[in-house]
């Protein structure tokens, strides 16, 4: 895996959320998606299954599979088109006539 493409993300900024999953998928394999995160939160759930109680861990547990389920979902759906773009209303006449006088 490549940690360097991590901390050095491209922009993610898009107009829409269409283009931000796009731009994310397109930035990062799914694999090192999957890595990255059993990674940052491998620590985390192994210390607490000694630091907190039971129902604490399987919550935490939990929100790690979902999340995991989450990503893969998203890898999943095809690269979705962005919405269309709005058009400001434009008045026809420039002085604002509207002839009823």
């Amino acid at each position: 895996m490549n940690t360097a493409q991590l901390l050095l993300p491209p922009s993610l900024h898009a107009e829409s959320p269409q283009e931000t999953i796009t731009a994310f998928k397109r930035a990062y394999p799914l694999q090192e998606v999957q890595d990255e995160l059993w990674r940052c939160l491998q620590p985390r759930l192994l210390d607490s299954f000694k630091e907190m109680n039971p129902d604490t861990t399987n919550k935490l547990a939990a929100f790690y599979e979902n999340i995991e389920i989450l990503v893969s979902a998203v890898y999943q759906l095809p690269d979705l088109p962005a919405p269309p773009a709005t058009v400001p209303a434009v008045n026809p006449d420039p002085a604002g006539d509207t002839g009823h006088g």
